[in-house]
Order: C-alpha cells, then structure tokens, then sequence
C-alpha cells in the first residue's frame, strides 16, 4: 500500500485546520487522498502529499548496509528544511508558531486585541521573538499588515485605500458591512464611486 504524508504550507496564510494536518499520513491512491485548504484547477494553496519513501535505516537493514550509519542520515533527513514566508525553516520550530498564530487571528476576539497578541508572542520564547522578527522584516507593517490585506478582497479596495479604511477603524471586512457611504467617503482617499461600490458589495 502507497503511503503519502501531508506537508502544509508553513505560510501566515494556511489556515490553522491544514497547519494542525502537518505530517499526517495516508494509505491509499493519491487521487482519493484528502483535500485540505483552498483547492483551485487541481492543486490545493495550503499544503501538498508526498509519497512516503524507505527510510536509509530501511533499506540498510534489507540490504545488509550500516545501519548506524543509515541511521544519522534519517536523523538529517527530519531536520529539513521548508520553504515558508520567512524563507527556509525547519517545520519543527514554525510549525508551533504557525499554530499559535492562527488560532489568535482565527478567533472571536476584535482585530485591536489580536495584535495586542501578536505581538506578545515576542515575550512567549527565544523561539518566537526571533520568528516575529522575521515576520517584520520580511512583510513590511507586520502584524498589521496581515489584517489590512484581508480587506483587499474587496471590489475596489486596493492596497494604499484597505490601509486608508484601517487607519479609520475599518479594521475588518466585519466593520466595513455597515459603513455607510458617508462614513467612507470621510476617509482620506476615497471617493464616491468607490464608496458606493464597497456598499454595494455588501447588499449583493
């Protein structure tokens, strides 16, 4: 039986349900293998199978090879790296900050409070306060950054007018249904037009 094993995409972006799916191993053909995260033309954005290959301990034992030799080279193997949104890191440090995060912005609690947050993972270890500089020195604005993207899946708001609506408490998608087109034409930036059409995204 072909074995596959689950690889997430250690990004800020992947969904904490296909973070908490890292490593998990299936048992069958790859095309009835679960589909975790956002699928589009036959490829998910969130992560990937791979098949599952011998083990160098494996195929020392059947081939009558070094198996203590084997062994350090499997040892090498689990300390491989991945690409991230950091750039290359052993899933065994990102992974638990991955997790970490997502379950903040993945919460009840208002957008204010999970930056508060955040931002106190500096605090939480070593580990962590050197992950978040990473985080700031790889995506510009970071924490806030990260929420004021989200509103860029609107109709009409691009980058400069998602962080305009951000620095006038329009901090989520959730704030901006019932903002009136007053209100937004109030921030700096924006006009009529595109006032009425984030409006009119909402009443669709």
């Amino acid at each position: 039986m072909v074995e596959f094993k689950f690889i997430a995409t250690l990004q800020i972006q992947t969904p904490l349900e296909v973070l908490l799916r890292h490593g998990e191993i299936y048992r069958g053909p790859l095309e009835t293998a679960p589909k975790y995260g956002t699928w589009a033309n036959g490829y998910s954005a969130h992560g990937l199978w791979l098949q599952v290959t011998k083990s160098w301990q494996q195929i020392a034992t059947e081939s009558g090879g070094d198996v203590e030799f084997a062994a350090r080279l499997d040892g090498l193997s689990e300390e491989s790296t991945h690409a991230s949104d950091i750039g290359y890191v052993r899933a065994c440090e990102y992974l638990p900050f991955l997790i970490v995060f997502r379950k903040i912005v993945e919460s009840a609690e208002s957008i204010p409070t999970q930056i508060e947050e955040i931002k106190a993972l500096e605090l939480t270890s070593a580990e962590f306060n050197s992950i978040l500089q990473r985080l700031e020195s790889s995506i510009p604005g970071f924490p806030e950054s990260f929420f004021i993207r989200r509103l860029c899946k609107i109709p009409g708001v691009g980058l400069k007018t998602a962080e305009a609506l951000f620095n006038c408490g329009f901090v989520s998608v959730g704030t901006l249904s019932s903002a009136t087109v007053e209100q937004l034409i109030s921030v700096k930036g924006i006009g009529r037009g595109t006032a009425a059409k984030i409006v009119r995204y909402f009443v669709i």
